[in-house]
């Protein structure tokens, strides 16, 4: 029973991520607003910009409510399985920024440079986090050596 109740965990942190990649999309793609009160701005805010804040927090806090039970059920595994989830999610969301409509739209790629750079870093940090998580049973605590020299390097 106890793997089940650590996959069950770690597939609801893992939907509980792409839910917070999902809003910080929509979030990054309206840009900044402000929606009555004292503020000005030079737009208002789209419908549905509250929804998308609330479903942003209830990723951060539910990743790491359901990520702490997915290790205390399934322990350093399911850790390797989150941090590499949540860095594959950062490369995600630099490389859609970067390649996304928005600049095609503008014509420029100019500005797609950094969050390129970023997306290739942050998929290089995730994946020997991932490989952790799923490497073959029987190897021994030398890959942690292994990932802590590249995570050093990079």
């Amino acid at each position: 029973m106890k793997p089940l109740r650590s996959y069950l965990a770690l597939a609801a942190t893992a939907a509980l991520i792409f839910l917070g990649l999902w809003a910080l999309l929509a979030l990054a793609r309206f840009g900044s607003c402000a929606s009555g009160g004292v503020y000005v701005s030079a737009r208002e805010c789209a419908p549905g910009t509250g929804l998308k804040i609330v479903e942003l927090m209830v990723s951060i806090f539910g990743t790491l409510i359901l990520g702490g039970m997915a290790v205390a059920f399934g322990g350093s595994r399911a850790a390797w399985a989150i941090i590499g989830l949540i860095g594959g999610m950062l490369a995600s969301y630099f490389l859609v920024t970067a390649l996304g409509p928005d600049l095609a739209a503008a014509g420029t790629t100019s500005d797609a440079a950094p969050a390129l750079i970023a997306g290739a870093v942050c998929a290089a940090i995730s994946l020997p986090f991932l490989w952790q998580a799923v490497r073959p049973a029987g190897r021994g605590a030398a890959d942690t050596g292994v990932v802590i020299g590249i995570m050093a390097v990079l």
